[in-house]
């Protein structure tokens, strides 16, 4: 086995340890944050019971059920819209989940009867079409890169470095690319599944 192979399986091994060991420790602290936030409102409940029932009713509930929103579901809204979320989510059933929902946020908007629509012009469509394609251009130009220099003899590491520095710029350009329009991709999705939902009417 050439220098070459020995390092992409290398490469190969590490990038899978580095996840193995890096994944549950991210895990571990957006959990315990969010249990930690959790615990704290749990807490505070006796606190309540010595509060002016005015201030009680008209600030600090609605605070409470505001974080308590965020907390489950990673969407900051008004105490009076969390409703419209729920109702939207219950309408999209299947597997949709809140990351969806939250994902497809910028492109929510509150229609006249207080429910949530999805707003898509076809200049944004365009956008995430053309971004969509772009990014799988990157992808193949970097295939590309490490399939042409793979075809020569690379003995040096130094050579081999430099393939994955040509071609590593074009994978995190396409990875950008893409994050770019995940939201809209998901609101296209919410949006097509309401649209079948409401065809079935």
């Amino acid at each position: 086995m050439d220098i070459n192979g020995i390092i992409q399986i290398i490469a190969s091994i590490v990038t899978v340890i580095i996840s193995a060991v890096i994944a549950p420790f991210f895990l571990n602290f957006f959990l315990k944050r969010k249990f930690q936030k959790m615990q704290y409102l749990i807490d505070s409940k006796h606190l309540l019971e010595n509060i002016d029932d005015d201030f009680k009713n008209n600030f600090v509930k609605q605070t409470v059920q505001e974080n308590l929103f965020f907390i489950m579901t990673g969407i900051k809204t008004n105490c009076k819209s969390i409703p419209a979320y729920i109702e939207l989510k219950d309408l999209l059933g299947e597997d949709y989940q809140w990351g969806h929902i939250k994902s497809a946020k910028p492109h929510l908007r509150f229609g006249e009867d207080g429910s949530l629509i999805i707003k898509l012009s076809r200049r944004i469509l365009l956008f995430k079409n053309a971004t969509v394609i772009s990014s799988l251009i990157f992808v193949m130009l970097g295939f590309s890169i490490i399939i042409y220099f793979s075809q020569f003899e690379v003995s040096k590491l130094s050579e081999v470095l430099l393939i994955y520095i040509l071609g590593s710029p074009l994978f995190i350009l396409a990875y950008f690319s893409f994050s770019a329009v995940t939201s809209i991709i998901d609101a296209d999705r919410l949006k097509k599944r309401i649209e079948k939902i409401n065809d079935r009417q």
